[in-house]
């Protein structure tokens, strides 16, 4: 059975080891004496989740049927973001997860969409159980209501790009979403602006470091669109020598292994042989002074001695 993920440290800890070590019938006898230790008025939704869950992973057919009168309870009202993260985490474990869990999550955000932190809560949590379907609606509520924030912007396109590939959405959501994260991207790099004494402001649209160049990559080249991999790398406001890119030996890796996988040889030969000759036009490299910490000269060597063994003859004849 897999671990519970997403789940914090309970309030008692002797309840809290025996659900981590995930025995439930333990956690059952340790959740009922605390219940007798309670007033009623004491009694806590915390305590009333993970009893209803555990009942529900017992084999027993009674058990079973007395934890989900108690979750009917808790699901018919609106429980706390703890109570909820209790839930969702218990419902891993079994086949016939609730769906109503995922409905409460909207229903709390929207009652205090301007809790910032329970926005993020709510997406990280997501994402923590690999759920991208519900941590894509997550990033699109927090975007939504947050259009200013760079976090969210850049939350969904990290979440379309995953439920894009991996999961069991249809291929039809899956191509919604790898088109949805691609413009996204392509708004990103449009929006950074051409001039270099034009200051990059803290906006959700923008990219602003060659870590945000390399992820709008993966986008692109996941969906098969190298020559917009390619334009974003030779770009004079996103490429490798633009001040975004800051001439990233990371970027420049990416630029050959690109190249290498369109089969454009001449191309990457060229490429390489600019940076060991110092010769690239608004970026100098002063031979790999600039990127001895990051990067090596072997590795481009290397990717120019490939380049031409795979070259076709009239290709090499035309090396200049």
């Amino acid at each position: 059975m897999p671990a519970l993920r997403g789940l914090s440290e309970l309030p008692d800890a002797q309840i809290d080891g025996a659900i981590k070590r995930q025995e439930w019938r333990l956690a059952l006898q340790l959740i009922e004496k605390k219940e007798k230790e309670l007033k009623k008025d004491e009694a806590s939704d915390w305590l009333a989740a993970c009893k209803a869950s555990v009942l529900l992973l017992l084999p027993e057919p009674a058990k079973q049927d007395q934890g989900r009168t108690l979750l009917n309870t808790l699901l018919e009202k609106t429980p706390t973001v703890d109570t909820l993260v209790i839930m969702q985490a218990f419902a891993e474990q079994r086949i016939d997860s609730d769906p109503r869990i995922n409905a409460l999550w909207l229903k709390v955000v929207n009652s205090n969409m301007d809790d910032e932190d329970l926005h993020k809560r709510w997406f990280k949590t997501k994402v923590e159980i690999k759920d991208w379907r519900e941590a894509r609606k997550a990033a699109m509520t927090y975007s939504r209501h947050f259009p200013s924030k760079r976090e969210p912007f850049f939350w969904t396109i990290f979440a379309n790009y995953m439920a894009a590939n991996t999961g069991t959405m249809s291929t039809e959501e899956k191509a919604l979403c790898a088109t949805m994260a691609s413009r996204m991207c392509e708004k990103a790099a449009e929006d950074v602006p051409f001039h270099e004494n034009m200051e990059l402001n803290d906006t959700g649209r923008v990219l602003r470091t060659p870590s945000d160049v390399a992820f709008v990559l993966d986008v692109y080249e996941s969906q098969g669109k190298h020559d917009e991999a390619l334009d974003l790398l030779d770009s004079d406001r996103t490429g490798i020598s633009s001040r975004i890119g800051r001439c990233s030996f990371d970027l420049v890796l990416r630029k050959m292994k690109l190249l290498e996988s369109m089969g454009r040889y001449l191309d990457l030969f060229r490429f390489c042989f600019e940076l060991l000759m110092d010769a690239h036009p608004t970026c100098p490299y002063d031979k790999f002074h600039r990127l001895g910490k990051a990067g090596n000269e072997w590795a481009v060597w290397l990717a120019m001695y490939d380049a031409v063994k795979k070259m076709p003859e009239h290709e090499v004849q035309a090396v200049d």
